[in-house]
């Protein structure tokens, strides 16, 4: 599974191509707009728990 864990920019490219992408901020948001599989964090605590 191609999981990707960000939250800029950056990282919008690679998400796309991502079966989960684990996002907050601005890919979060971006993510939600283009229907993209995400789950949102708020810490990298939160992304043990997913």
């Amino acid at each position: 599974m191609k999981v990707v864990i960000g939250e800029g920019i950056t990282d919008l490219a690679i998400a796309k191509l991502a079966e989960l992408v684990i996002a907050r901020d601005f890919l979060l948001q971006k993510c939600k707009e283009q229907s993209l599989p995400c789950k949102e964090f708020e810490s990298f605590f939160d992304v043990i728990k997913i």
